[in-house]
């Protein structure tokens, strides 16, 4: 699938900015106990995949599955492993996204609506959702961002985003520290375009 490019300000953008498709080697998407962080304020979340299954700190998540050069998975409203395709057949009002490649990146993403997220976004109405994404250099933190929205098929509204954690080759760089927030806000904005076009696929809606 395609993939939104990493942050790393230290390219002509510096910035996750498209799309990108990047294939890795199956070393690489399938390194057993690789470690990665989500960060949200003061609180740091570990999550880990070893044998084929997710961890969000030692507690199992689900068995995660591929899709392109990223690995996923879905959790429904209590938080328990769920098939995309039973999303929108069970009319889930909150459901979660884990889309990650070890190492490289990792982001979750929750979408909420109380009539159902796929029933409301399907009318053209608004969807709640709230993003963490984590970027990393050589498997070390790099940066993560949040976000939240809210987000139809043809518009957006109510975003609040900031930095959850900046690493200090990120922050010591002339592109950051010049437009840190009006990078951020690019970032966003590309997110929510993906999120849009995932949210049409998980609803089986046409493009």
């Amino acid at each position: 699938m395609d993939k939104i490019k990493i942050l790393t300000l230290f390219a002509a953008a510096m910035l996750l900015t498209g799309c990108m498709k990047v294939k890795y080697s199956q070393a690489e998407l399938h390194p057993e106990n690789s470690v990665m962080m989500s960060y949200d304020g003061q609180t740091v979340t570990e999550y880990k995949i070893s044998g084929g299954v997710l961890f969000k700190d030692d507690a199992i998540l689900g068995r995660y599955e591929e899709e392109g050069s990223n690995l996923y998975l879905f959790t429904d409203e209590r938080g328990v492993g769920t098939a995309k395709d039973q999303i929108s057949q069970r009319g889930l009002n909150k459901f979660t996204i884990y889309v990650f490649t070890p190492n490289k990146e990792l982001r979750i993403a929750e979408y909420s609506a109380s009539g159902g997220v796929c029933k409301t976004f399907a009318e053209g109405k608004f969807v709640n959702l709230k993003e963490h994404f984590s970027g990393y250099a050589s498997s070390a933190p790099l940066y993560s961002y949040s976000f939240s929205a809210s987000v139809s098929q043809s518009a957006s509204a109510n975003v609040i985003s900031r930095y959850e954690y900046v690493g200090s080759r990120l922050k010591n760089s002339r592109a950051f520290l010049q437009s840190p927030h009006t990078a951020l806000g690019n970032t966003v904005k590309q997110s929510i375009e993906w999120h849009r076009d995932r949210l049409r696929d998980i609803c089986k809606l046409k493009f």
